[in-house]
């Protein structure tokens, strides 16, 4: 009895295992043009993973574990973007699209004197 409870542990074992990760990927567009935006800091929280757009602003982290994360999107010239609780489900992939938006020029001061 012993023995057939133990092989029946050991045939479930691969499935116990390896089934419990995910993946999440997507990609980065900036907002008014649409265009890819590579470069683009992916970082996920709370495991501190990150990594980097490629030149179609695509990102893809695979082999996560099953959870909640935060997804923080940075690149200089634009504005943070934060997706909170993204699930990652065992055996399937999450896809996020991002869109991103440039840090607007500075405002000329309007009452300043004119000369």
């Amino acid at each position: 009895m012993k023995a057939l409870i133990s092989i029946f542990f050991f045939s479930l074992l691969p499935f116990l295992v390896f089934g419990q990760n995910g993946k999440l990927e997507g990609l980065v567009r900036e907002l008014y043009s649409g265009k890819p935006v590579n470069h683009v800091q992916v970082k996920l929280i709370p495991s501190n993973l990150t990594m980097e757009t490629d030149s179609t602003g695509a990102f893809q982290f695979d082999s996560l574990a099953v959870g909640e994360y935060s997804v923080i999107f940075t690149k200089i010239g634009y504005l943070q973007h934060v997706v909170p609780c993204v699930k990652i489900e065992p055996d399937s992939a999450a896809y996020l699209r991002i869109i991103l938006e440039k840090v607007p020029p500075p405002v000329k001061d309007p009452i300043a004197p004119v000369k």
